[in-house]
């Protein structure tokens, strides 16, 4: 019978498109703006003159007639030639024409083109590159910069460009672009050009063949002409069915910022999870209150380093290779051309910030944040060891306890104190500008260090919860008989004392306390920034995400510490707060840290990126009950993974071994049903989930060096 013991988380420069980009970069087919800007069509080729266009340059016009409805261009010079549209002050719009090239040659279609001031060519802007289907990917389907005065760059057919303040790219995939067969030789083909703001995308023949978003401070260019172009004796190429679609777009919002606040080793232990009788978290609690509390949120690796890296670089432990707390995940090389979350943000203009732990040992790649703040450590050099070190019990960094300086010391104070001198500059120099608009939305990433050990908390807090009222996790003895043996092996926690040592040692109810002691002062540093925010004109304009990196046992299972694949590890707080969302909302499908990246890409309106791994939350925070196929994947260690549904939790280890068990009728997974044969359909259903790729342990430097002087 179970006992217990004492029962009872520059913005792209033009702000509008947030709402905006979030539809049309995500969707290739989604061509109706959220905002339902004003259209007026036009033809703006009468199919029997060339009038309202221009031949540019004036001794071109030979180039250009109409015959049989249609605009046949001829290259007769090796020059550039265009015929350019009278309206030069176009700023977002959408242009559809058809046109057919005859034999081998590239033409294309200037946009938001202007005249060159050094004269080196008729015409500058951004060039949608038209050719023979043979002619290449750099050709057929790309966008070129046609531009004297700034560097070019390559936007090749099937790639997502973005050029970021500095004027520095980062190139992605597409999903299915355009192919070489999909457009005609000597036929006629569809070509369409959509354009907002600093966003331009190119489809032909109804699919997007390259796309790109402009964040250039000084170079870009947000208004202009369109001008069709031949070059090359003997080129022929022509043009009909040309409509122009200039859209208005509503005034722009302004762009939000992001708080995103991790907590260390915080399992369910928080009043609105109801982990624990005698957990308080009235800060935590209010942020639920204020957006979306996600009851069933799992990490995806249950150690520091794997899941902060499967956070930051968006990617599972199973694709990334970090399985364990080494190495470091921007010292892998696999791992070195991918963007992290708040590098992809100051892509997008924003100036980002971190303090504290965001990676494990609080690391950090080198440029990853535009401002760093203070990151002590998990144990300063003023902390008193309060338990006598011990080889078979606490020692290293496990000890607890109330310590006795002033609690302005604390690092995670400390933490906090430095995160909000940052929010309160940033709220005064917007509101004090003469421009607020120019001021750099801000990616502020906030890492508290407890609950991890050293359970320390200040005396204040510690006193709060006297130790003879403490209540114990509930235990079942033997609750491990039923395990396969790989359980036992990957569950060890090589620092952590054994369950046996705190029992044994009258330790277990004190390391309660000071667990619990350690997330109420954590959750008075939350409070602390929650204010900064919330008490502040930020308020109507910040995205707030709070999670924990993974959960913690605290005798549950009679073990320590978090290296398993059951619910007390993988289970998380996840809250999401945004401006204008739904607040007090509670959804209890599946949900992973894996999908903050791509979340928060979703809600800023920042370009997508293909190579992530989770699924947006977005759905799911306009409604908790919309339909969600996607379970909770945690992975520790290569080839071993848990599955988590809303009803059950399937783990098959590498070995083929298995666990399953019902969580609405056991919730503490005490019984491990995987082999009872009525199990067999649903076990197979689960195993579907299970990630097909499992890539080696990654290796870093030092591994490698050894590995390259032994050879």
């Amino acid at each position: 019978m179970p006992t217990r013991i004492n029962s009872t988380l520059l913005y792209l420069l033009n702000a509008s498109l947030i709402a905006w980009v979030a539809l049309t970069v995500a969707n290739a087919n989604a061509d109706e703006p959220i905002l339902k800007p004003n259209y007026s069509k036009t033809a703006i080729f009468d199919g029997e003159t060339l009038n309202g266009w221009l031949a540019v340059p004036a001794q071109c016009a030979s180039d250009w007639k109409v015959e049989n409805g249609v605009i046949v261009g001829t290259g007769t010079q090796k020059r550039l030639s265009y015929l350019a549209w009278n309206n030069q002050n176009l700023t977002d719009f959408d242009l559809s024409l058809s046109y057919r090239l005859h034999g081998k040659g590239n033409t294309g279609i200037e946009v938001r083109s202007q005249s060159d001031p050094s004269g080196k060519r008729p015409l500058i802007g951004y060039h949608a590159d038209l050719g023979h289907p043979g002619i290449g990917k750099h050709i057929l389907g790309a966008w070129d910069f046609h531009f004297t005065n700034r560097k070019e760059h390559r936007c090749d057919r099937g790639t997502s460009l973005v050029i970021n303040l500095s004027g520095e790219a980062t190139r992605t995939k597409l999903i299915s672009p355009v192919q070489p067969n999909d457009v005609l030789p000597d036929q006629w083909n569809q070509v369409r050009i959509v354009a907002r703001k600093n966003h331009l995308k190119f489809y032909i023949n109804g699919q997007l063949s390259s796309e790109f978003t402009d964040n250039h401070s000084n170079c870009q260019f947000n208004h202009g002409g369109i001008g069709l172009q031949v070059h090359d004796p003997g080129m022929k190429v022509e043009f009909k069915d040309i409509y122009l679609t200039e859209v208005s777009i509503p005034a722009p919002q302004p762009p939000p910022n992001v708080l995103l606040i991790a907590i260390d080793d915080l399992n369910d232990w928080v009043g609105c999870l109801g982990g624990h009788p005698q957990a308080s978290s009235p800060n935590i609690d209010r942020l639920a209150k204020r957006g979306t509390l996600f009851t069933n949120a799992h990490c995806q690796a249950p150690i520091c380093n794997p899941s902060r890296t499967s956070i930051m670089y968006g990617l599972r432990p199973s694709t990334s290779g970090v399985y364990m707390n080494a190495p470091k995940p921007w010292t892998v090389a696999g791992l070195k051309k991918n963007v992290t979350l708040s590098r992809h943000f100051a892509t997008h203009g924003y100036k980002t910030y971190t303090t504290g732990k965001i990676y494990h040992t609080s690391g950090l790649p080198e440029g990853d944040f535009d401002v760093v703040g203070p990151r002590p450590g998990q144990r300063l050099k003023i902390d008193q060891r309060l338990i006598a070190p011990k080889k078979e019990g606490a020692n290293g960094l496990w000890d607890f306890g109330a310590q006795l300086y002033d609690e302005n010391l604390f690092q995670d104070h400390q933490t906090a104190s430095w995160a909000i001198e940052q929010i309160q500059a940033h709220e005064t120099a917007k509101r004090t500008s003469a421009n607020p608009q120019a001021t750099k939305p801000f990616f502020m990433a906030i890492g508290f260090y407890r609950p991890h050990v050293p359970f320390y908390s200040p005396k204040r807090i510690f006193d709060q919860i006297p130790l003879d009222e403490i209540e114990l996790p509930l235990v079942k003895p033997g609750d491990r008989n039923d395990l396969p043996a790989i359980a036992s092996e990957l569950m060890v926690a090589q620092a952590a004392p054994d369950h046996a040592w705190f029992v044994q040692s009258s330790n277990w109810r004190r390391a309660v306390q000071s667990y619990l002691s350690c997330i109420r002062f954590t959750d008075e540093q939350v409070g602390r920034l929650l204010d900064a925010v919330y008490q502040s004109k930020l308020a109507d304009n910040t995205i707030v995400i709070l999670y924990s990196d993974h959960g913690f046992f605290l005798g549950e299972k009679e073990r320590w510490a978090k290296q398993s694949l059951w619910e007390r590890a993988t289970r998380v707080p996840f809250i999401i707060a945004q401006p204008g969302g739904n607040k007090g909302q509670v959804c209890s499908k599946p949900a992973e840290l894996l999908s903050i990246y791509p979340t928060l890409i979703e809600l800023c309106g920042l370009s997508p990126r293909n190579e992530l791994e989770g699924n947006s939350l977005a759905p799911l925070l306009k409604d908790p009950e919309a339909p969600w196929p996607h379970p909770a994947l945690t992975t520790h260690g290569k080839d071993n993974h848990s599955v988590r549904t809303g009803t059950h939790r399937y783990i098959r280890y590498r070995d083929g071994s298995e666990e399953l068990y019902d969580l609405q009728n056991d919730p503490n997974e005490w019984n491990n049903i995987a082999s009872q044969r009525e199990m067999e359909t649903i076990k197979s259903q689960l195993r579907k989930q299970i990630p097909l790729k499992n890539a080696e342990p990654a290796i870093g430097p030092q591994r490698r060096k050894r590995n390259s002087s032994k050879q």
